[in-house]
């Protein structure tokens, strides 16, 4: 028997959303410090200094995936060191319920699936999909 199963059906979309302070520091992942190999470098800014799209807290286990121009395949599982980071509003945060984030990660990064992920994409300048599509 041939179970199919959406990527709905195994991740939740987690909306942990970021109030920045001035004077407190965090650590910031925007969709430029995503490496091809599938790693998450941050840089540390002030409250006072965040960009409006600092917008989503990632924990460990999370997988983040770029919702701008998907062909690029950039996603990046966090790791521990990264607890409470905030991501860009360019990523989709995803929560692994029933598959493990590497596999996740591997599945988002597959150049097929980046394929179909850009075909539902919308606007030209800019083309981003939904996180309702994704």
């Amino acid at each position: 028997m041939r179970v199919e199963k959406t990527i709905g059906d195994v991740v939740s979309l987690a909306r942990r959303k970021f109030i920045p302070k001035a004077g407190v520091p965090f650590n910031y992942i925007e969709i430029g410090g995503l490496t091809s190999e599938g790693e998450a470098y941050s840089e540390s800014l002030d409250g006072a200094d965040a960009p409006s799209r600092a917008q989503w807290i990632v924990h460990p286990q999370d997988v983040i995936t770029s919702t701008v121009r998907p062909i690029r395949r950039l996603s990046a599982l966090i790791e521990p060191s990264k607890a409470g980071y905030v991501c860009s509003s360019g990523f989709a945060v995803l929560r692994p319920t029933n598959i493990e984030p590497e596999v996740l990660l591997t599945y988002l990064r597959l150049p097929i699936i980046c394929e179909l992920l850009d075909l539902h994409t919308t606007a030209s300048m800019y083309p981003a999909i939904s996180e309702e599509r994704l």
